[in-house]
């Protein structure tokens, strides 16, 4: 007992000595304060690692004729959204696409708990417990568009563009754009049915309608999940078609300084995703 409590006083005295040390290191050449640093992070009194960037994750959903917004891959989605931004801190919003694009603001959104002085245990249950707290809040907020008739256009580029531009609301935070939608635009241009634009046309009509311009997106990483565009009444769909259309995305998302993923079930994501990474 006697010497547990001596290895206790001096680790507590290591600490205090390298913290002291620490202080007066402002005159410290770089081969001291590297020593130093290695020696506070060995007593973990300081991260090896820079702290991790809290996320914003934005979840736009396409309820419309023929899109995969549905109800089912909305829960789908929301719980890995929910699960990251648990673990990394931050906030998850929920918006519905309208007729004349997504509304000016989310229909709803959810801040993750705080972790800090928590233990692991406690850490994981009160994830745990928001995660589900939070996808019911969802589920409420999104029942009345479910309940009422899918939309019949899919003003998508101008949605994209409103949640863009929407403040984050949390400094420094990496942001990321969910986007539950068979990906056909149909109000810039018609994606639907009939020949797609040329690339050069396709930027000419965003520009026209002021969609999707230069620094719309900067920081945003778009992921489009349940990503698959079924035939619809009149419109025969093959993969050559989603390949195009995939196409004409990714130049007008990155012109507008975003990157893109397309996913065909719901987003792959995890604390360490690397989200701007296109594929």
């Amino acid at each position: 007992m006697t010497m547990l409590l001596s290895r206790c006083a001096s680790y507590r005295l290591s600490i205090l000595l390298s913290l002291a040390l620490l202080v007066s290191a402002a005159n410290c050449g770089e081969e001291k304060l590297k020593m130093l640093d290695a020696k506070c992070q060995s007593l973990g009194v300081c991260s090896a690692t820079e702290p991790v960037r809290p996320m914003v994750v934005d979840v736009l959903d396409d309820y419309s004729l023929g899109s995969t917004g549905t109800a089912e891959h909305l829960a789908a989605a929301l719980d890995p959204a929910l699960r990251l931004v648990g673990a990394r801190s931050g906030r998850v919003r929920l918006w519905m696409l309208g007729t004349s694009g997504a509304s000016l603001s989310p229909i709803g959104e959810q801040v993750a708990p705080s972790l800090i002085g928590r233990r692991n245990k406690q850490r994981a249950r009160v994830v745990e417990e928001w995660i589900t707290s939070a996808g019911r809040y969802f589920s409420v907020a999104a029942a009345p568009t479910f309940a009422a008739p899918p939309l019949k256009k899919s003003p998508l580029a101008e949605a994209i563009s409103a949640i863009g531009l929407y403040d984050a609301g949390v400094p420094s935070a990496e942001r990321l754009l969910i986007v539950l939608s068979d990906a056909r635009e149909t109000a810039v241009q018609n994606f639907e049915c009939g020949a797609l634009p040329t690339a050069g046309r396709w930027m000419a009509a965003l520009d026209k309608k002021g969609a999707l311009q230069a620094d719309t997106l900067t920081g945003v990483a778009v992921r489009f999940a349940f990503f698959s565009m079924p035939t619809v009444a009149g419109c025969p769909t093959d993969l050559r078609r989603q390949r195009d259309v995939k196409a004409l995305w990714d130049a007008a998302i990155r012109r507008s300084g975003g990157a893109v993923v397309f996913e065909a079930g719901p987003p792959s994501l995890g604390p360490a995703v690397r989200l701007g990474v296109s594929s």
